[in-house]
């Protein structure tokens, strides 16, 4: 909320999620904006029209709600935890409703645009929820206008869920790389293999030209 109002509390808005788990996030996002922000809710409302073409003539809705997730699984228990919300007391007496596009994913066994989700999108209060396979399949652009759509992305837990490489400076200014030693005994215990890491990574080193003392 606090970028969007510095950036001027743009009309049109999307917001994406990255791995949204099982949607809790992603609805407590929304119930604060519908229930305390209504400038952001409206402008994820599918009233503002910001459209493209997808494969097939079928409509991608740039504005509103995306959340990027491969696993048929998870996007049920995600729409489930929107359906419940969507059912709140609070949001319902805020006039909102979310309308579901289901053309890349398996939710509910619809595989196929589905041409009543038309009209709920027309709802000057409906808020389109849509599902990726893959972050590039985010429509970013107004087509009407061919701008850009200020997006605001989260992505909560995957950043720490990556693989990465951890760096950290020693006396006399040289690097070496963190890494996840074996606990043993005792000498005999330590293996070849074991020893060899160390090797390794003591012969990493870097230069001290970052000021940080890790990385």
């Amino acid at each position: 909320i606090t970028q969007y109002q510095a950036l001027g509390n743009p009309s049109k808005i999307q917001l994406i999620e990255i791995g949204p788990g099982k949607g809790t996030l992603i609805c407590d996002v929304l119930r604060s904006a519908l229930t305390t922000f209504p400038d952001f809710a409206a402008a994820l409302t599918s009233s503002n029209g910001a459209t493209t073409s997808g494969e097939g003539g079928k409509k991608k809705v740039a504005v509103g709600v995306h959340l990027v997730e491969v696993t048929d699984g998870m996007r049920s228990r995600q729409k489930e935890s929107l359906q419940k919300l969507q059912g709140e007391t609070t949001v319902v007496e805020k006039g909102f409703s979310f309308s579901f596009d289901n053309s890349e994913s398996e939710i509910d066994n619809v595989q196929e645009h589905d041409p009543s989700n038309d009209k709920q999108i027309e709802q000057s209060n409906a808020i389109s929820i849509n599902w990726h396979d893959l972050l590039s399949s985010v429509p970013t652009h107004d087509a009407e206008t061919g701008e850009p759509i200020p997006t605001f992305i989260i992505c909560q837990e995957l950043l720490d869920a990556l693989p990465i490489h951890s760096f950290q400076k020693i006396e006399g200014g040289q690097w070496r790389e963190r890494l996840v030693d074996v606990a043993v005994r005792d000498k005999e215990e330590e293996s070849s293999e074991v020893t060899k890491i160390k090797q390794a990574a003591g012969r990493m080193k870097y230069s001290d030209a970052e000021s940080e003392d890790s990385i």
